[in-house]
Order: structure tokens, then C-alpha cells, then sequence
């Protein structure tokens, strides 16, 4: 008997993978809260070229949370043998652990720890992506402002 070099389906743990995308989700989080952070100093400080990069890496962060996000939601379908509409589902993640049957305790308590922590923590990022918002607003408010003075000024007309 020849056995083929590579297996056409991959046998994985739904609930290791699910535990896996969490985790995943969680690094991703940590590091916008950081880069939101790093984004508002820079900002505070009007250092644009840091500012740049920081927008990538921002884009580039949450381009891959939004690809285990997605990834996780349809593991979530899968495991609860069903694919939920958008809304009858639940907001809450502990809630959507919750749902998925076979669980053994280990394994719920283990998922619903890290759901309730990622929901601690999409909560801060919230916040720190309010404050860099509404920070941004008011310096672009400030420079339009102050763009329209000098154009006036230039112009030889006086506000």
C-alpha cells in the first residue's frame, strides 16, 4: 500500500484551532492598543514620518484581524453546526462560547477566559481608536482653520 505524501484534509482540533484564533486575535489586539498609543504621541508631537508608518502598520494589523475575526466566526458556524444570522447572534463572545456543544469544562472554561478578556480588551481598543479620532479632528479642524487665515491673509483680505 502507497501512502500519499500529503494528506488531502488536514484532521484538526475545531476547538484548539478556535483557541488558537482567539489567542491570535488577542496579540492583535495588544499591538493596535500599542500602535494607537504610539500613534497618538506621534501625533501630539506632529511627527508626520512616524505618523506614516504607523498608519501602515496600523492597516497591516487590522487587515489580519479582520482575517481571524472572520476566520473565527466561521469556525464558531461550524461548531455549532449552524450558520447564525446576524441578528439572532449574540454580541458577546462568552455567549457565542457558550453555544458551541461537546465542550468539556477544561476546554469551556478555557474559551470563555480568553473570550472574556478579548472582550476587555476590544473595549480599550475602542476607546484608545475614540480618543485617537477625535484627537486627529480637532488638529485637522485647527490646520483648516488656520490654512484659511493665511489664504485670506495672502490674498490680502483679513478675516
Amino acid at each position: 500500500m502507497i501512502l500519499p505524501l500529503v494528506k488531502s484534509k488536514m484532521q484538526t482540533d475545531p476547538v484548539a484551532d478556535l483557541e488558537r484564533k482567539m489567542i491570535k486575535i488577542r496579540v492583535l489586539q495588544k499591538q493596535l492598543c500599542h500602535i494607537l498609543d504610539a500613534e497618538y504621541t506621534a501625533g501630539m508631537a506632529y511627527d508626520s514620518k512616524s505618523l506614516k508608518k504607523l498608519i501602515l502598520r496600523k492597516r497591516n494589523c487590522v487587515n489580519r484581524f479582520e482575517h481571524f475575526a472572520g476566520s473565527m466566526g466561521r469556525q464558531f458556524d461550524v461548531m455549532t453546526r449552524q450558520k447564525i444570522t446576524s441578528s439572532i447572534r449574540s454580541k458577546n463572545l462568552a455567549d457565542r462560547v457558550k453555544m458551541v456543544q461537546g465542550l468539556t469544562q477544561k476546554q469551556k472554561t478555557v474559551l470563555l477566559g480568553i473570550a472574556t478578556d478579548l472582550e476587555q480588551q476590544h473595549r480599550e481598543l475602542i476607546r484608545a481608536a475614540s480618543r485617537n479620532g477625535l484627537f486627529f479632528k480637532s488638529v485637522l479642524g485647527r490646520l483648516s482653520a488656520t490654512s484659511k487665515y493665511v489664504n485670506h491673509k495672502s490674498m490680502g483680505r483679513t478675516p
